[in-house]
């Protein structure tokens, strides 16, 4: 399942884990929303962000029904240039 709706957000990434797995959420101070990764390289160019506060364009999405996660679709940095999500599209 799937939204085609897009939401920007304002956000500071978080990144925790280990060895064996990691997770990445974006929190606005009050909303935590965790994203879906299917592997952990999957957003390991989110990673260098950390703890940073980024723009965020972001949709809702179910995979394998496994309950509502957020995937990055581009982050807008504060100069206004814009990193696509390659897994998602190719610029």
């Amino acid at each position: 399942d799937y939204t085609t709706r897009v939401y920007t957000m304002t956000a500071t990434v978080e990144v925790t884990g280990n060895a064996y797995y990691t997770n990445i959420a974006l929190t606005d101070g009050s909303t935590s929303i965790r994203l879906y990764c299917s592997s952990a390289a999957q957003y390991a160019w989110l990673q260098e962000f950390a703890g940073q506060e980024i723009t965020v364009e972001i949709v809702a999405c179910n995979w394998n029904s496994k309950g509502y996660k957020g995937a990055v679709l581009a982050i807008v940095l504060p100069d206004g240039t814009k990193i696509i999500n390659t897994l998602n599209f190719n610029d």
